[in-house]
């Protein structure tokens, strides 16, 4: 009887992880750890924002500026990311402020270690001289800063 006493709470132990043994295996994700980038950039004359290596987003903003030699008549934007996630994208002449978000809630995927232009823009302008971007904001979802590095923040415009 003393060896039956024993035995129980080795065998209990050997029961419960043999029972437990045909259960689904969960795989948990690490959290990633992005090292989000920006840039503007100027090929083949278009302007677009570049992001690389960046987390959900919910929402962008961010200003343009220049120097005095170039003058913005006209400034709106098209495709890229913003596009295809259905982000309604505004923009403002009077400050060079461009805001994207989507009213239904939804988000730019995750894109660790990839690169995806999230706009183009589109100016009409006269003269020649720098275009760069400032103010930057990238949200995640519930809001929450998406904090990030500028890789080319300035571009020349022929």
């Amino acid at each position: 009887m003393k060896l039956i006493n024993k035995l129980k709470a080795p065998l209990f132990l050997i029961f419960l992880l043999l029972s437990n043994c045909d259960k689904d295996i969960v795989e948990v994700t690490p959290d990633i750890q992005y090292n989000t980038t920006i840039s503007i950039v100027y090929e083949s004359d278009q302007i677009h924002i570049e992001l690389y290596d960046y987390p959900e987003i919910a929402g962008f903003q961010f200003d343009l500026y220049t120097n005095d030699n170039l003058q913005i008549n006209s400034l709106e934007t098209h495709g890229g990311i913003s596009d295809d996630n259905n982000f309604t994208v505004s923009t403002g002449l009077s400050n060079l402020r461009i805001l994207g978000f989507n009213l239904s809630g939804e988000t730019i995927d995750s894109a660790p270690l990839e690169s995806h232009i999230l706009l183009f823009i589109d100016l009409d302008y006269t003269g020649t001289g720098e275009l760069g971007i400032k103010n930057i904001i990238l949200s995640g979802v519930n809001g929450q800063n998406i904090p990030f590095q500028v890789q080319q923040d300035l571009v020349l415009i022929p």
